[in-house]
């Protein structure tokens, strides 16, 4: 649980895969909690905890067009992969795949756009558009 105060806000999961990954998931429930760093807060103890057990892999599914969530992921550390197609889910037809590879920290490549861009980084809209046109 993601608690402010004693007051409940939101949770964060951790749970295994195929392959070593394990996937999480967090949750910041009401608006008003948005954006005050409780969910990299969240993560920053997540990934600790991860370490000590010999947890590396880790991945999550973000909608695209949460740009607000996206720019957190990347500040904790995690790395835009791929977009995801679910084409018979009409609530969810698509999702952006994030991971972080603990045992890689600071070896990550940085993607094309960002070198690009002159190293000054990318806002999310554009590393979307970016992994889309590398599809292609």
């Amino acid at each position: 649980m993601i608690t402010v105060g004693g007051q409940t806000i939101g949770h964060i999961s951790l749970s295994k895969r195929s392959n070593n990954w394990h996937e999480t998931q967090v949750v910041i429930g009401e608006k008003k909690y948005w954006s005050k760093g409780y969910g990299q807060e969240a993560f920053q103890i997540l990934i600790k905890k991860a370490k000590k057990i010999d947890i590396s892999k880790i991945y999550l599914e973000v909608r695209p067009t949460n740009t607000r969530a996206i720019r957190a992921y990347v500040k904790c550390g995690f790395r835009a992969i791929k977009i995801i197609k679910y084409p018979k889910n009409k609530y969810l037809s698509e999702t952006l795949r994030m991971e972080i590879d603990l045992n890689k920290l600071g070896e990550y490549i940085v993607f094309d756009a960002i070198r690009d861009n002159g190293g000054k980084g990318i806002k999310a809209r554009d590393l979307l558009k970016a992994i889309k046109a590398k599809k292609k």
